[in-house]
Parts: C-alpha cells; sequence; structure tokens
C-alpha cells in the first residue's frame, strides 16, 4: 500500500488546500504524472504497482469513452513504458489489453467530435484509425523497403506469432512460376520474422489484428477467405517502391485509396499484420471444415488450383 505521505504528497502537488481547488497549471498527461510517482519516498514495487495501476485507469473504456486530452502523447507514453520493461508475461497481457481498450473505445470521442464513425473507424478492422496509424509509426519491420531497380518489390515481410515459431519458423519456397502463382511465391519465397526489434509491441499488434479478423470472418467459407488472403497478397506484392512513397503521404492524412481496397494500411506494418492473420483465419478455417466433415470450399470449388 502507499504510504499517507506519499498520499499527502501527490495531493499537494495538484489541490491548492488554501484555496481549495485544483492548479490548473499542472499537466495531467502521463509522463508528468510518472515523473509524480518517481519522486515518491516507496519501494521500486510499490511505485512499479501504482504506474500500471495509473496506467489501466488512462486506458480503461469508461476513461476513454469520456475523456481525451493529450491522447497520442498518453498512448505512445504507454507504449513505450510496457516495452521498455522485461517482457514478461504480465506485461505483455497488460500491454495486450490497454491497445485493444484504446483502439476500440478511441472512437467513441472521435465520433462524437466527427460526426460519423467511417471517419475514424479503420475499413478493415472496424478499429480507431488514430490510434493504428500511431502504432504503426512505432512498429519496426525490416524488408518492409525491399525493392528491385526497377521498383517492384522484390521480397515480403512477415511477422511469425510466439505460437508459430519453431526451428523451421524461417523456410524458402520455390513454387511453379505461373500466372495464378507469382504473387504466392513471391509471398512465400523467403518466410521468416521481421519484427525482431519491436518483437513486443508486434505480438500485441497481431492478436489484436487476428482477434478481430477471427470474429469479422466467423461463419465465412474457406472459399471467401481464400479469396479475401490472395487479394491481400496480391496487392502487397504488386505494390512498387513509388506507390509506398505516395502511400505513406496519404496514410498521415487517413486518406483511404479505392486503388488499394480502400485500406490506408497497404504497404505498412501493419497490412503485414493483416496478411498474416488471414492466412491464420484461412488455415483455420479449412481445419474446422475437414474436421467437421463439412465441403472444403476452397479446396474443391473453383479456385482450387490457388
Amino acid at each position: 500500500a502507499v504510504s499517507d505521505d506519499s498520499i499527502e504528497k501527490c495531493i499537494d502537488i495538484f489541490y491548492d488546500r488554501i484555496n481549495s481547488k485544483f492548479y490548473v497549471e499542472v499537466q495531467s498527461n502521463l509522463n508528468y504524472l510518472f515523473k509524480v510517482i518517481d519522486q515518491l519516498d516507496e519501494s521500486e514495487e510499490c511505485r512499479e504497482r501504482c504506474s500500471k495501476y495509473l496506467l489501466s485507469q488512462f486506458f480503461s473504456p469508461q476513461w476513454l469513452v469520456n475523456i481525451e486530452l493529450d491522447w497520442y502523447e498518453d498512448f505512445t507514453f504507454m507504449i513505450t513504458y510496457l516495452t521498455s520493461k522485461s517482457e514478461s508475461k504480465c506485461n505483455e497481457k497488460l500491454l495486450f489489453e490497454l491497445l485493444r481498450n484504446a483502439c476500440i473505445y478511441g472512437t467513441v470521442l472521435e465520433v462524437k467530435q466527427k460526426g460519423s464513425s467511417s471517419l475514424v473507424e479503420d475499413k478493415i478492422l472496424g478499429l480507431s484509425k488514430s490510434r493504428l496509424l500511431a502504432v504503426d509509426s512505432i512498429l519496426s519491420c525490416s524488408d518492409l523497403s525491399a525493392f528491385s531497380d526497377s521498383g517492384s518489390r522484390k521480397k515480403i515481410p512477415h511477422f511469425v506469432p510466439n505460437f508459430a515459431k519453431s526451428q523451421h519458423s524461417h523456410c524458402t519456397s520455390n513454387m511453379s512460376q505461373t500466372s495464378t502463382t507469382e504473387e504466392l511465391n513471391t509471398f512465400f519465397m523467403d518466410y521468416r520474422n521481421s519484427f525482431s526489434e519491436t518483437a513486443m509491441l508486434a505480438e500485441a499488434v497481431f492478436q489484436l489484428v487476428l482477434q478481430r479478423l477471427i470474429v469479422l470472418s466467423n461463419q465465412q467459407s474457406s472459399e471467401k477467405l481464400l479469396l479475401a488472403l490472395v487479394k491481400s497478397i496480391q496487392i502487397e506484392c504488386n505494390l512498387s517502391r513509388h506507390d509506398q512513397t505516395r502511400l505513406r503521404r496519404t496514410r498521415s492524412a487517413q486518406i483511404e485509396e479505392k486503388n488499394f481496397g480502400g485500406s490506408i494500411h497497404v504497404g505498412s506494418s501493419l497490412a503485414v499484420m493483416i496478411v498474416e492473420s488471414r492466412l491464420i483465419c484461412y488455415m483455420f478455417r479449412v481445419s474446422y471444415e475437414v474436421a467437421s466433415d463439412l465441403p472444403v470450399s476452397a479446396i474443391e470449388g473453383m479456385y482450387s488450383p490457388l
């Protein structure tokens, strides 16, 4: 428990006892509040507990739907703070929960301000565009700009989640070159994790994206999931260096590109997560159809040659 002296110190920082009012000039962002906690004469364990409690309050659904304050500063501070700590299961779980809350409930105040959910929600995931773009700017993904001299894409970056990692996580593939499989060959030819520098954040983002796509793809046949997957792969593989540069500029303005399926994430780190999640959703659905003795439309239908 926090000592009475520490509580009194916090009160004195924010409250003018003489005039019975709060100090209006005191900052209310997380960066400042954490500095206050660091000054408390408490054990490191107690300060750590207070810090995580404060994070949980700032990113609780009740707070997010009512109070905006400095959302970008607080959001990026939360990510930086938790990812700078040791990658314990506790920190990983908290990062995922707070990230999910921010992306889901962060749209409520934005809708009130802009008047339409279509202006603030991502078209594919139904989450906050602004929060997703902030996450994308922090993620570090190698091979994102691996283009040939002619400007065409020569390698696609990948994310391999913890549950899928093994001694075979890095593999190569040489599929026969046909018009049907050209993009698939480019996609699978050098399959390795490209998010080692921001592994903890990447894992949390991937869990969020996968969770959303699983919900959205519920009741869809394996054939429909295959078509969505192939379309995403084709868009990423056919992206040119010029396209990626232009998309980075429009992305910062939250402009959706109709030529790229209406997504603002094409060519970004988040696009990698979306494609990988689609791949897993497809594999899960095929497994379900086989196990349930249902027609496997992706294998038996007109798209089976894929």
